[in-house]
């Protein structure tokens, strides 16, 4: 008799120890792999239906329609309203879409087109909009929201990670870390 796994095959390298960390999008050896291995849900299917929620609590948005919002956000002249939400239960893959976006967004260009082609293979319409779109580097922050955190510090320290990225000095932050230093 045939088994599940005489047909599929899992993929060790894309597992990450069972959890994506936000963190990871700062480190170069992980970061394209995270991105690259997200698999996008379009429209027309993403696993959840209405009754899966509790009415009127939330509206369903997929992971494709969510990058497309974003997109509009980042390109829009006047966005109405910069920010977005999204809430899922532990262990659904925040993280690893916010690595995903992160790096779609900040606009490394062999990584950018992968994750493009894995949200045309969700929904080709969405892919290319994104595509035509997505044309520029954004500086992108992504932040951890399950550590215990000063804000302020840690928006800090990721602008510091991210500037580093990029391959920018951070001699601006030099002033607003002083105390940090001096306490150190």
């Amino acid at each position: 008799s045939m088994k599940v796994n005489d047909i599929v095959s899992f993929s060790k390298e894309s597992f990450f120890n069972g959890a994506v960390q936000t963190e990871w999008f700062y480190d170069d050896s992980k970061v394209g792999a995270i991105a690259e291995s997200y698999v996008f849900h379009g429209p027309k299917y993403y696993g959840v239906s209405s009754s899966d929620v509790k009415s009127g609590a939330h509206q369903l948005l997929d992971t494709a329609s969510f990058a497309k919002n974003l997109t509009d956000k980042l390109y829009a002249a006047k966005p109405n309203n910069s920010f977005v939400m999204t809430i899922a239960g532990y262990g659904t893959g925040k993280s690893h879409l916010a690595v995903c976006l992160g790096a779609l967004f900040s606009g490394d260009a062999g990584i950018t087109d992968s994750v493009i082609q894995n949200i045309a293979a969700a929904d080709a319409e969405i892919g290319n909009y994104i595509r035509e779109k997505n044309t520029r580097k954004n500086f992108v922050i992504v932040l951890n929201g399950m550590n215990n955190f000063n804000l302020d510090a840690e928006i800090l320290r990721c602008a510091r990670l991210s500037l580093s990225r990029y391959g920018l000095k951070d001699d601006l932050f030099q002033k607003l870390t002083k105390s940090y230093d001096i306490a150190k």
